[in-house]
This record gives C-alpha cells, sequence and structure tokens, in this order.
C-alpha cells in the first residue's frame, strides 16, 4: 500500500515531540515515530534523501534537515578537533570556575556549540579528527602532568576579605562564587577563592567556603535561593520555546528571566527534591508531561489534568 506523502512541517512537529519527550534529537535509527500510524525514522530520513512521498528538497537528509530547521550541528560536518585545543577549553573553564570540567558539565563557553559530552565521545571513538582510545579524563590528567594546571600565588584570608569589601563598595552586594572574576585580581575568580577555601588549596587551611568566610568575619547571611515550582519552570520552557523554536534540554545553559539559574540546576533540583520541588522527576520528563506549546493556557490546562 502506497505510504501517504510527507510535509516537512509534520516531519518537524515529530522531532519537536521526539526532543520533548526524551530530550535529545532523532536520527534515522531512531525507530518508530508514535502517534505516527506507523511511520520511522528510518523511513523519514529515506524519504528526504530520495525526494521520495511529496518531498522536493534536493540533496537533503534528517541530519541537514536539523541543522538548518532546528540549528542541531551536523555529526559529518563538525569541525576537527586535536588534543592541544581541547586542553586549552579545559585550562579556561578552570580559570573561570576554579574546577576542570566533566563529560557532564554541559556546553564549553569558548566554543559555541560544543558541549564536553560531545568532545569526551570524539577522544572515544577517534572521530573528528582524533586518534581515539582516550577520553576527557586522560586530556585532563596530562594537563597535570604536563604542568598545564599552573601555579598560582597563595591567598589569605586578609585579601579575600578586603577583595569581599571593594566588590560590596563598588556594586552594594556581597560576593558569591558566582560573581565571576575578581576585579582586583583578574586572574582569580570567586569560584576559585570559593573551592580554595572549600579544599585547602593555595595556603589556605580548607574546611570552609566564601559564604562562610563572610559570615564570619562580616556577619553576611547567605542568600536563601528561592523555591521552584514546575508552573514556573514551564513558563521559561515556554520562553524558551518562543526563542529558539525547540524545547530546553540540560546542556542549554543559563535562563535568562531566572537571574543565571542554568538549566541543569533546575534539572538537579527536579530530580532531588531541592528549592521546594518533590524530587523524583527530571526536565525532559515534565516537558513529556505536559508539553511546552505556543501560548501559556495550554500549560495551564494540562496542569489541571
Amino acid at each position: 500500500m502506497r505510504r501517504p506523502d510527507l510535509s516537512i512541517v509534520q516531519i518537524l512537529k515529530w522531532v519537536d515531540a521526539f526532543h520533548s519527550a526524551t530530550g535529545r534529537w532523532p536520527h534515522k535509527k531512531s525507530g518508530q515515530i508514535p502517534g505516527s500510524f506507523g511511520e520511522t525514522w528510518m523511513a523519514v530520513a529515506m524519504a528526504l534523501q530520495n525526494r521520495g512521498r511529496g518531498l522536493s528538497i534536493e540533496g537533503s537528509s534528517l541530519a541537514r534537515l536539523l541543522a538548518q530547521e532546528r540549528s542541531v550541528r551536523h555529526r559529518l560536518e563538525s569541525p576537527r578537533l586535536t588534543r592541544e585545543q581541547v586542553k586549552t577549553w579545559a585550562l579556561a573553564h578552570w580559570e573561570r570556575t576554579g574546577m576542570w570540567p566533566s563529560d557532564l558539565t554541559g556546553a564549553i563557553a569558548e566554543a559555541p556549540g560544543e558541549t564536553w559530552r560531545c568532545v569526551d565521545k570524539a577522544l572515544r571513538s577517534g572521530r573528528r579528527g582524533l586518534s581515539g582510545k582516550s577520553s576527557l579524563a586522560q586530556v585532563l590528567a596530562e594537563c597535570h602532568t604536563l604542568g598545564v594546571h599552573r601555579r598560582r600565588p597563595p591567598l589569605r584570608l586578609r585579601q579575600i576579605l578586603e577583595w569581599a569589601d571593594a566588590h560590596h563598595s563598588r556594586t552594594g552586594n556581597w560576593p558569591t562564587r558566582q560573581s565571576g572574576q575578581i576585579a582586583e585580581a583578574s586572574e582569580t575568580s570567586w569560584m576559585m577563592v570559593h573551592m580554595a577555601l572549600l579544599s585547602g588549596k593555595r595556603g589556605l587551611s580548607g574546611g570552609s567556603s566564601l559564604s562562610k568566610l563572610l559570615r564570619q568575619y562580616r556577619g553576611v547571611r547567605p542568600i536563601r535561593r528561592a523555591s521552584l515550582s514546575v508552573e514556573q519552570i514551564l513558563e521559561w520552557a515556554q520562553s524558551y520555546r518562543s526563542r529558539c523554536g525547540r524545547c530546553p534540554v540540560i546542556t542549554s545553559g543559563e535562563i535568562p528571566e531566572a537571574d543565571a539559574l542554568t538549566w541543569t540546576a533546575v534539572d538537579l533540583a527536579l530530580r532531588k527534591g531541592l528549592r521546594g520541588l518533590p524530587g523524583g522527576t527530571s526536565l525532559s520528563r515534565i516537558l513529556r508531561e505536559y508539553p511546552v506549546a505556543a501560548n501559556s493556557a495550554v500549560i495551564e490546562l494540562t496542569l489541571q489534568r
């Protein structure tokens, strides 16, 4: 029996539904398409490639369609990588945050479109010009061995407090570990200071933190993080989809409406029950249960079910 014609609009609807349900983008081996009366992603990919079933885009494919319409990087067209480039990105991440990245860290700030997970996969599989049989962890070990992790001058509590006082005089707020670079010490960030206080590096005794230091010596009460709700998260997801044409995933970075909160932090709170949430769920799961549509009325209806 002749299969019905397809359209790019219909395929993109299936693509968005798949992404909302799984947090991933489909490929030709993703199997059946739910709610499509027996369609498969392989059949869709073949129709795009062969210009069949009413499709007429020459030289297309499922991967190219995702690249053009959803800004998903085509795996075969990804730029080549080198181990030295990965080390440079890792060092920049450490300089900025005071921590080394892992495959769960998310997006690479110095390389738009790249994620640490994709880099780790390329190191393991030998794609994108790499030799393979390696990993992000091994590259970071080389960073330590080769002395890329440069020695930093020791820190003193009096100096940290002077920097904190200057930050407060300049901004009206006390610094937190998310406050970025220290104006009076351009090669040091508040995250690096926090990690040194916590772990006892750079001449400090350890077992402390930036918030504990400020509470002890400046009487600063820690900022209580605002509670989250599923309704609020869905509103942010709706805004994200309006801007980007797709739903957010955990690697989608900061939420502009939420004052530096990230989608990774939202997913962690949903999973572990932090910030007033019940826990036991995830970002991809709530987006699957409460589909984010073009208007808030649909969200309100789904929440009332």
